[in-house]
C-alpha cells in the first residue's frame, strides 16, 4: 500500500497578516499538487488542523469538496483549530461537512482500528485525545495524531507535548503521522517510522527556513520518499519589514508589561490607576504613555 504522508494544512480564504500574495490561491496550489502526486497512492493522510479555523466559510468548504472530489481518500483527524472553540464536539465542524460530502474519512480514537484489505490499520488520536493501544493482531499498524511532538530533548510549556524520543518508546506503531508541530522532522528506527511532515504553508516570520514537504509511503517495502513542494522565494510572499517591526513593536510591549508586573505594588483592583503609578514612577517614553492613554479611554 502506498500512502501520502503531509501536516497541517490550515485552509482558509483570508491571508495570513503578513503574506502578500493571494494566498487562498497558494494553498489551493499546493493542494492541488499533493493530490497531482498522490495519484498512485491508496490514501493520504492528513493529522489534523485541516482547516484554519471551525468558522470555514461555505465558500472554503463547498470549494474543497469540488476541488477534492477526484482525489485519494483523505484520512484526517481533529486539530484545534478543526474544533468549535477548542471543545470535545467534533459534529458540528467544518470536517464533518467534507466526511458526509465524501472527501475524507475521521478516524475516532474512541473506535476500533480501521483495517484496509492489505492488513493495514488505522487508528487516530485527535487534539486532546490519548494515544489508542495498537491491537494485537497481525499486520502494519498507522497512528495519526494531533499533538505536540519535539524532535529533540528541549522542553516546552505545554503539559499536552511530548518528546519523539518517548513517543517511540512508548508506543508499537508502525508508523506515527503527527501534526500540531509546524516543523519538518522524523524518525527511522528499528522498522519503525515517525513522521512530523510540518505545515503546508508559511504563514509567519518565523518559518523563512521551512520548506513545505510531503513523503509518499510504501507500507509492503517500508521505504519513504521525500517530496519538496513549489514555493516562492519567502521575500516573495512576505511583508519582511512590516512583520519584523510588528515582531519588535510586541516585543517591547511583553517586556513593558514584565516590568510592570515586577515593579508595581498594586494598590487594589484598579488597573488603570496601577498603570498611571507605574508611568510616574518609572522612565516611560512620550509615544509609549500616549498609546497608553489612548487605550484606557
Amino acid at each position: 500500500m502506498k500512502l501520502l504522508l503531509c501536516g497541517d494544512w490550515h485552509l482558509d480564504n483570508y491571508s495570513p497578516e503578513n503574506r502578500t500574495d493571494d494566498y487562498f490561491q497558494t494553498q489551493f496550489e499546493k493542494v492541488q499538487n499533493i493530490v497531482d502526486l498522490a495519484k498512485d497512492c491508496d490514501f493520504i493522510l492528513q493529522p489534523g488542523d485541516f482547516f484554519n479555523s471551525f468558522r470555514a466559510s461555505d465558500f472554503l468548504k463547498q470549494f474543497y469538496i469540488e476541488a477534492l472530489h477526484d482525489s485519494p481518500m483523505i484520512l484526517t483527524i481533529f486539530g484545534q483549530h478543526d474544533l468549535r472553540f477548542h471543545s470535545g464536539d467534533k459534529e458540528n465542524t467544518p470536517l464533518k461537512v467534507l466526511e458526509a460530502a465524501g472527501v475524507v474519512t475521521t478516524l475516532d480514537s474512541v473506535e476500533m482500528a480501521m483495517e484496509s484489505d492489505d492488513d493495514v490499520f488505522f487508528y487516530g488520536a485527535s487534539w486532546g485525545e490519548d494515544i489508542p493501544e495498537k491491537e494485537d493482531v497481525e499486520g502494519f499498524h498507522i497512528l495519526l495524531m494531533h499533538k505536540l511532538i519535539l524532535k529533540g530533548d528541549e522542553n516546552f510549556s505545554n503539559d499536552d507535548s511530548m518528546n519523539i524520543n518517548i513517543l517511540y518508546r512508548t508506543t508499537k506503531f508502525d508508523l506515527i503521522v503527527c501534526g500540531d508541530n509546524h516543523q519538518s522532522f522524523s524518525m527511522q528506527k528499528n522498522k519503525r517510522f515517525i513522521y512530523n511532515v510540518g505545515a503546508l504553508t508559511r504563514s509567519r516570520i518565523d518559518q523563512a527556513a521551512h520548506k513545505p514537504c510531503v513523503y509518499i509511503f510504501d507500507t509492503e517495502k517500508r521505504t519513504s520518499k521525500k517530496v519538496l513542494l513549489t514555493i516562492k522565494p519567502f521575500e516573495e510572499v512576505m511583508n519582511i519589514e512590516k512583520a519584523e517591526a510588528s515582531k519588535e513593536k510586541n516585543e517591547r510591549l511583553e517586556s513593558f508589561i514584565v516590568k510592570l508586573a515586577d515593579n508595581v505594588a498594586i494598590d487594589g483592583l484598579n488597573f488603570a490607576n496601577n498603570v498611571t503609578e507605574h508611568i510616574k514612577k518609572n522612565k516611560v517614553t512620550k509615544q509609549v504613555r500616549n498609546f497608553i492613554e489612548g487605550v484606557m479611554v
